[in-house]
């Protein structure tokens, strides 16, 4: 067996290897580029994943505010829910009102729902750029009196869901058609209202300055009075149904009186009581639909407190009806 021996230097010291890297340093360097690849591949998947969310949060802010410019186009007759989803969030468990402490706000308020008149559907979808957005609406009576709508838009960003809550309150006299506070009919435009006006002569002569004032005189509008009023409650539709009947005091239907109604119920529930108001059609009817459900033997009470009609009066004062739910 032959042993192979290494050259040596003089004086002993064998000679060096060959120049070059060993197994052990290839494979590290391999690792550590690796990892750095790695690394780098997820600080960018990151930064992508973060911009990607932000962008689909800002179309969802687009989404809002296509949303809220809409309901401040609406007539205030036509601010309501045309139906409700009771599979929608955020409601209670009858399905009739909007819980607080999920919409941002406190305690419950009652949806606002006019089958026949409103335009606020519950649901809908955006399609932007691929991305889809499910979209959540509501109306209820805020307790001071304006209308609350709310919006809730959801969507999905790879494999998380995110969403977007916001919300607006909107007064009678800031509905479309109906600046200035007025009261209004139900196709939006102002109601017909009275005024008087008085005035003061003053005469003079040369001796002396004296002031007249015409005799007072009294003008007696022609009355209006209320022929008949009477309330219905439908538990299986959860609708209450007020018909008031108007008439001219010396006879005949009162055609285009705006009859100014109040819903209420004891014990008080949120969103009660509120004002409503109707024109009277041909027979001189006004007639007042609400739909919303109520805890059993609720009282349900409506009130005519005023009647509006240009060139009359109306002195019979409030006038309510009842009926237990």
């Amino acid at each position: 067996m032959e042993i192979e021996r290494r050259p040596r230097r003089r004086g002993g010291a064998p000679e060096p290897r060959d120049a070059g890297f060993t197994l052990i340093e290839v494979s590290v360097a391999a690792i550590l580029v690796v990892a750095f690849a790695l690394a780098a591949a997820a600080s960018f998947g990151t930064a992508f994943g973060v911009s990607r969310g932000n962008l689909l949060r800002q179309q969802a802010t687009a989404v809002v505010s296509q949303e809220l410019e809409y309901v401040r186009t609406l007539a205030w007759s036509e601010l309501a829910m045309a139906s409700v989803d009771t599979g929608a969030p955020m409601l209670g468990s009858a399905g009739t009102t909007l819980l607080g402490s999920e919409a941002g706000f406190t305690g419950e308020e009652t949806l606002v729902v006019f089958t026949d008149t409103g335009l606020v559907t519950p649901y809908r979808t955006y399609d932007i750029d691929g991305d889809q957005y499910a979209v959540w609406r509501y109306v209820t009576h805020e307790p001071s009196g304006p209308r609350r709508f709310v919006v809730l838009v959801t969507w999905s960003n790879e494999a998380a869901s995110d969403s977007l809550l916001s919300s607006t309150l909107i007064t009678e006299s800031t509905a479309r058609g109906n600046t200035g506070a007025v009261v209004t009919l139900p196709d939006g435009s102002p109601a017909p209202t009275t005024t008087t006006s008085s005035t003061t002569t003053t005469t003079t002569t040369t001796t002396t300055t004296t002031t007249t004032t015409p005799p007072t005189t009294t003008t007696t509008l022609p009355g209006l009075v209320i022929e008949s009023l009477s309330l219905t409650l439908s538990q299986s539709q959860d609708k209450q149904t007020a018909t008031v009947l108007v008439d001219y005091a010396s006879g005949g239907n009162a055609v285009g009186a705006v009859v100014v109604g109040q819903w209420s119920t004891t014990p008080p529930e949120a969103g009660y009581p509120f004002t409503v108001n109707q024109v009277t059609s041909g027979p001189g009817r006004a007639i007042f639909v609400h739909n919303d459900g109520h805890v059993v033997l609720t009282v349900v009470q409506f009130c005519v407190t005023d009647i509006v009609l240009s060139g009359y009066s109306y002195s019979g004062g409030t006038q309510c009806v009842s009926a237990v739910w």
